[in-house]
């Protein structure tokens, strides 16, 4: 092929050239860049044919960019959301004196924020999600379970909060219970092989197979 199988322009019109295994041509940059930056796996966009480890690299150069895009794009939505709403606002502020307070280990101030806002929106998943988070943090898990199941009941979407349950449940020592928030945490998380996703599969694999090694 002498033209980009996805803008179909003449390829020395922008090198680098990219081919898959299979001998399908794309330039690097912006084609194959922009299919990568959509796609989930490092795939020709003409015949799914995965890509070589050299060409992987690149995608997971995309993926980096992209997360950083949604992360910006998030901020830049929760900034416009606090001038037109004075409540996203205040509890964005306080969500960062949190944040600053217990990175000083001031854990009960923390508290005391979090219940107080609390009151105002007894209904806000991340204000559970964050009094969870807290007592997790403190290892008081029975105290980190009864918020976090609080928050995945108002918003049950919520891969971080399970995957703090399932984290608590083990401390506890509750198995079972632990494998079931696992399972809802995989539902959620993304396709990236993270901390998070390794640990809430290997609970899960330990109860499809309880006598595998390392239970």
């Amino acid at each position: 092929m002498s033209t980009c199988i996805v803008c179909h322009k003449p390829l020395q019109d922008a090198p680098p050239v990219v081919e898959c295994p299979n001998g399908h041509p794309v330039h690097r940059d912006p084609c194959l860049k922009q299919w990568f930056m959509t796609g989930k796996e490092p795939q020709c966009p003409f015949c799914r044919e995965r890509y070589p480890t050299n060409v992987q690299k690149f995608f997971d150069e995309c993926q980096k960019e992209r997360k950083v895009r949604e992360q910006k794009a998030a901020e830049k939505h929760a900034a416009e959301q606090a001038k037109v709403n004075p409540a996203v606002k205040e509890k964005r502020e306080v969500f960062q004196r949190v944040q600053n307070l217990r990175a000083q280990q001031k854990y009960d101030a923390a508290l005391n924020l979090l219940f107080d806002i609390q009151e105002k929106y007894p209904n806000d998943p991340e204000i559970s999600f964050q009094i969870g988070n807290t007592f997790f943090i403190q290892q008081k898990y029975g105290l980190a379970v009864n918020h976090l199941m609080k928050a995945v009941k108002i918003e049950f979407k919520q891969p971080t909060a399970f995957y703090l349950l399932t984290r608590s449940f083990m401390a506890l020592e509750m198995p079972e219970k632990a494998a079931w928030a696992a399972e809802r945490a995989l539902v959620h998380l993304g396709p990236e092989e993270t901390e998070y996703r390794e640990f809430c599969k290997t609970v899960v694999n330990q109860k499809l197979n309880p006598s595998s090694p390392g239970t």
